[in-house]
């Protein structure tokens, strides 16, 4: 079938997750993503049934399974199939490589072009975690970005890295780096004050963020060592301060994060309004030590101006960001911990050319021109 018989471009994105609303850096990723590439072809988000049908300048069908194990359900596949053909899909549009398989069947049973929008090297992320299913991942991951008319990269490392250990053809790759707004108006010392009264915080204390799904093993493990390592070093220090953590913690696996709470460290949990947590906040902290991809809560942190205490392996992808992260080596607590003292002793605002680089319109028009182009 020809699928582009008429030089239009219309667009099928798939989304196994729950991205809708958007709250954290994952779920903004796509969501905002999928809204700018809106504005440049009619677009269509095939996604999960958790995902709430809100209002938006593209057609939601939240019509696939919830879970994992659904990219490997016939039945989910014969959605999409079904889905891309009643549309008259031009471009399949994949966000992980997940359901790569039921991609290639449209791109050979309809003739649509495969774009895979990467976040990670999928299975470099789980070999770290040393799941034992790490090398099938790698053979399928492979085949799939093989197959792909285009890739999408969130850094320049990780597409040199999958071009060299999956052997892709250079012309199918990009950077397609995540975006963001600048965050503009907002009242700090109002939000500081909901931020205060809502978990006791004095008003000499200084406001130390740090957000991410809790569910997750870098996450989860970052909040450990924040309680094991960074607490008593600022403990030692004449240094008021409480670290309030937000974030989705769903799974039985990781309830043991709410016995770690104490009179420093307070996990708020999924809140409602994460805005009102980074305008109150003095500082972001991002602690994590494992995983790969672009940090996108550092990029969430930096367009609300907040100063980043980081570790140098976690500034990867990021740049355009002078005098607002201060990064360490992996693992020094003891710098971390100096770091976050120094960070909250400087008021500086994140450059311009940071929101330059990082616009989301700019980055979905990128977006656009290559897929035209695959």
């Amino acid at each position: 079938m020809e699928a582009n018989k008429t030089g239009n471009c219309k667009l099928l994105s798939v989304v196994w997750f729950k991205v809708l609303p958007p709250k954290f850096g994952g779920q903004k990723a796509v969501a905002f993503f999928n809204q700018h590439l809106a504005k440049c072809a009619p677009l269509i988000c095939l996604c999960s049934k958790n995902n709430e049908s809100i209002a938006t300048n593209y057609r939601i069908e939240n019509i696939l399974p919830v879970g994992k194990i659904q990219v490997l359900n016939p039945f989910a596949w014969q959605k999409i199939y079904t889905a891309a053909k009643r549309e008259g899909i031009t471009h399949l549009l994949l966000e992980f490589p997940y359901y790569g398989l039921a991609g290639m069947l449209c791109k050979k049973l309809l003739g649509v072009k495969l774009v895979v929008n990467t976040h990670n090297i999928e299975y470099l992320r789980f070999k770290e975690q040393k799941k034992w299913w790490w090398g099938l991942l790698f053979h399928l991951e492979r085949l799939i970005l093989r197959a792909a008319d285009a890739v999408f990269f969130k850094t320049e490392a990780d597409l040199n890295a999958a071009q060299r250990k999956f052997d892709l053809t250079p012309k199918n790759l990009a950077v397609i780096p995540y975006g963001v707004d600048e965050m503009k108006g907002f009242n700090k010392a109002k939000a500081r004050h909901i931020v205060q009264q809502k978990h006791g915080v004095e008003a000499n204390e200084r406001i130390l963020l740090f957000a991410g799904t809790l569910d997750y093993v870098p996450n989860a493990d970052a909040v450990v060592s924040v309680e094991k390592n960074l607490i008593p070093l600022l403990n030692q220090q004449s240094f008021p301060y409480k670290i309030i953590v937000c974030g989705r913690n769903r799974f039985k696996k990781f309830q043991y994060l709410n016995d770690l709470q104490n009179d420093r460290l307070l996990l708020a949990g999924e809140v409602d309004n994460i805005e009102t947590y980074f305008e109150a906040a003095d500082v972001f902290i991002n602690p994590v030590l494992s995983g790969g991809g672009l940090q996108t809560k550092t990029l969430d942190a930096l367009s609300y101006h907040l100063n980043v205490v980081c570790f140098r392996s976690k500034t990867v992808g990021i740049s355009n960001a002078e005098n607002k992260i201060f990064s360490v080596r992996d693992g020094d607590w003891n710098a971390f911990a100096s770091k976050i003292i120094a960070a909250s002793q400087r008021t500086t605002e994140t450059p311009q050319a940071f929101f330059k680089k990082y616009n989301w319109r700019t980055i979905a028009a990128d977006a656009y021109k290559k897929i035209l182009a695959c």
